[in-house]
């Protein structure tokens, strides 16, 4: 790691100086939001181009020499350490803060760590100007690019000011450093407001199958170090200057698309996600900036105001966050296909999509059957809103359902005897995938032609049908089943989920990264 340091020159007493930098809850300055005493250590909130960097630091001290020692113990940074230095100097003394870190975010580090370091040492110029000032910067890594906050007049850039116009912040987060690693804690950076850009402060992240199948490859591409994650509630820090939709401190969610083209017939129609430019939360990469889209596994985003739902008073931000995927992927084909009374709705599989459409179907009016593969969840189906339940390891289900369902939405990602669940629609209905299989499905013609049925594909869902979703499950109070994890239980849930072992969806409680 790279070292930093400033020296600066004060009038104080050497002893005096070491015995005030003893205390760091002292410490103040325009950069430094607060440092608070814990059992772990002293937790440090410094703040960075409208953001927070935290972490908590255990200091050592040797009196005799003068010197601290602190590193860090936990938070933003993958190392951090450094020291302070008090030696006489004539009547006063002179003080040296050296400082040595190092991101998760190695390809960023030439245009990065110059800022952070800018901020770390701009910082300790201010603690020691303000505990034993005036100090005057002596020599430093950035000598020329610091000079100390009593002695200049900058503003000081707040997460809840729209006018800032805040630089990279960092943000703590879970990634995955290639495809099938197990995913460990990071530091990244989320990029400057732009005009149209809310800055939200994470505090849920669902788990969709869809993250597990990211991370390890399992449909190609990606960027790595990936943090995964488009099932993201929070709260609004800052908006940018032209901002109209929401105002800090709203309850938003951010789901699978944070862009598209705005300009063709899918955007026009509010079907964004059909977009042929669109941009994902995660794997993906920003078409301003190029660099790679990191999710929600995180405590922080940035996301054009286009893309930034508002979730209901009445949703809860931990159950909401799953609305983000599972909820408008099954609300989506449901509205679609017309589901309500008079109609039959068969749910396929009843996980964290299934659970959901049972909800969603049932609140719209519909008819609802759960089809399982075994009896094992007749219990929760039924108590989540199905009217019947049937599992599919029993032959004799196909003989009594044959020709049943206006509509079969199907949540699950396995092979599939396609043409005998198209069997179970009556004339002209509609069996959705919404499950990614990894496979190519084979069905016949034939299964079609009988009936006059269909087999389709439905994908989450427009902006502005994905905030209907919200208000309709707000109003109908339907919510996600769910398990909150702390985030050092991820790597234990990804296995879960690839088990089917969660009832119905994990969600990540971001405090906890």
């Amino acid at each position: 790691m790279k070292e930093h340091s400033i020296a600066l020159s004060t009038p104080a007493d050497a002893d005096e100086v070491f015995d005030l930098l003893l205390n760091p809850s002292r410490f103040s300055c325009a950069d430094i939001e607060s440092v608070e005493p814990s059992e772990e250590g002293d937790r440090y909130a410094l703040r960075f181009r409208g953001g927070l960097a935290r972490w908590t630091q255990r200091t050592e001290a040797d009196r005799a020499a003068r010197v601290l020692r602190f590193e860090q113990v936990s938070g933003d940074f993958v190392d951090f350490g450094g020291s302070w230095e008090v030696t006489p100097d004539g009547a006063g003394s002179r003080v040296v803060h050296r400082v040595s870190f190092r991101t998760s975010v190695p390809h960023l580090a030439g245009a990065v760590d110059p800022m952070i370091a800018r901020v770390l040492l701009r910082a300790a110029a201010g603690v020691v100007d303000g505990l034993a000032g005036p100090a005057v910067i002596v020599e430093g890594t950035l000598h020329d690019e610091i000079a100390v906050p009593s002695q200049q007049d900058p503003p000081v850039e707040k997460a809840h000011d729209r006018t800032a116009s805040p630089g990279p912040t960092l943000a703590a987060a879970y990634a995955a450093p290639s495809p099938g690693a197990p995913l460990e804690p990071a530091t990244i950076t989320r990029r400057p407001l732009r005009p149209t850009d809310v800055a939200i402060a994470i505090h849920y992240c669902g788990i969709c199958h869809s993250d597990v199948h990211q991370v390890h490859g399992d449909w190609g591409g990606g960027t790595f170090p990936m943090v995964p994650g488009h099932e993201i509630t929070g709260i609004v820090t800052a908006i940018g200057a032209d901002v109209t939709r929401h105002a800090v401190g709203d309850r938003v969610g951010v789901g699978v698309i944070i862009g598209s083209c705005r300009d063709c017939a899918e955007c026009e129609e509010g079907l964004e996600q059909y977009c042929s430019h669109s941009v994902e939360v995660y794997a993906a990469v920003d078409p301003h900036d190029g660099e790679p889209t990191r999710g929600g596994y995180s405590t922080h985003i940035v996301a054009d105001e286009h893309f930034v739902l508002r979730i209901p008073d009445a949703l809860p931000l931990d159950q909401a966050a799953p609305l983000l995927c599972a909820g408008i992927t099954t609300y989506s084909p449901l509205k679609h296909w017309a589901a309500g009374p008079g109609k039959k709705v068969a749910v396929l599989g009843l996980g964290g999509l299934g659970h959901l459409a049972v909800k969603i179907a049932n609140a719209m009016g519909a008819e609802v059957t759960v089809l399982s593969r075994s009896s094992r969840k007749e219990a929760d189906g039924l108590n989540l809103g199905a009217d019947h339940f049937h599992a599919t390891d029993d032959p004799a289900t196909f003989e009594r359902l044959a020709g049943t369902f206006d509509l079969i939405v199907c949540t699950v990602a396995c092979r599939l005897d396609v043409d005998t669940y198209l069997s179970l629609l009556a004339n002209g209905g509609t069996m959705v995938y919404l499950g990614i299989t990894e496979e190519p499905l084979d069905v016949s013609v034939f299964s079609l032609l009988r009936s006059r049925t269909s087999l389709a594909g439905s994908r989450i869902g427009g902006m502005d049908e994905t905030q209907e979703m919200l208000d309709f499950c707000a109003e109908h109070g339907i919510r996600a089943e769910i398990e909150v994890i702390d985030a050092a239980q991820v790597n234990e849930a990804f296995d879960r989920v690839r088990h089917g072992d969660v009832r119905y969806r994990f969600v990540i409680d971001a405090k906890t990264i």
